[in-house]
């Protein structure tokens, strides 16, 4: 089955994008990113590229919480 693109608003910012593969694409912009846990809690939808990537940079550079 095909998943047509979508005009969602970030939960985040509240800008408008598109959710889903463009025409002629197989995956979503946001396939192309690293996989991190949800940033979001199950209340929200997905974020926009620029708040998506932002998330992830914070992700990335904070230190997993160490187990003492």
């Amino acid at each position: 089955m095909t998943r047509l693109p979508r005009q969602k608003h970030c939960s985040r910012c509240g800008a408008s994008f598109t959710c889903g593969p463009e025409r002629g694409q197989a995956q979503c912009w946001c396939d192309a990113l690293p996989h991190i846990p949800p940033v979001a809690g199950q209340e929200t939808d997905c974020l926009c590229p620029g708040c998506l990537r932002a998330a992830i940079a914070h992700v990335m550079e904070t230190p997993p919480e160490r187990a003492d």
